[in-house]
């Protein structure tokens, strides 16, 4: 964990930078088209938390997944489920595989989860979430592949990460509906 912070913690004011500027200004944006200063005001505020958490977890998923390991060679597979299936019928013990599939599984709920709760909070449609996390699990293998991390860039992970994406974007639908966040002025009560 520390050769992670020590290779990626210059990163963190950038990424403190980067969620202030686009939560205020996604909040902002979102406020003026409703034109109300009040909504403008709270959504700024929601909206800028939901950033900070995304980019808490982006930087945690960073930092397990590019933490550098053994050897400088790139190990690629690109053709989807190989390396599911030779790890389950070599595999000596079974939760080597378990572990592979829930910690890829695992690691993108919580950004699934931040990616829901965004859409929802900015009123886009739920498919943006899972462009985003797809395109964040292929970014994260196109590093594993580029940076000399000693790690493989695997399709296996990108589908098993669009899964665990998938589940968080679902919890952020059953949590979105029990928790309805209400921006803006409250119904005055009959006098």
């Amino acid at each position: 964990m520390q050769q992670g912070f020590a290779a990626f913690g210059w990163l963190i004011p950038w990424i403190c930078l980067l969620l202030v500027l686009g939560g205020l200004g996604t909040g902002v944006a979102a406020g003026y088209r409703r034109r109300r200063a009040a909504d403008c005001a709270s959504l700024a505020v929601i909206t800028s938390a939901i950033w900070a958490a995304t980019a808490v977890t982006a930087l945690a998923v960073l930092i397990v997944v590019l933490q550098p390991m053994g050897s400088a060679e790139t190990a690629v597979n690109v053709v989807p489920f190989a390396s599911l299936t030779a790890l389950l019928s070599s595999s000596v013990e079974g939760s080597v595989a378990l572990r592979n599939v829930m910690g890829n599984v695992l690691l993108f709920v919580p950004v699934g989860l931040c990616a829901g709760l965004l859409t929802q909070v900015v009123r886009q449609p739920r498919w943006a979430a899972v462009l985003g996390a797809a395109t964040f699990s292929l970014a994260l293998e196109a590093a594993q592949f580029l940076l000399p991390v000693g790690r493989a860039a695997d399709v296996d992970d990108v589908i098993l990460n669009a899964a665990g994406a998938a589940v968080g974007i679902a919890a952020s639908v059953v949590i979105g509906r029990s928790i309805r966040v209400r921006v803006g002025p409250r119904p005055s009560s009959p006098s």
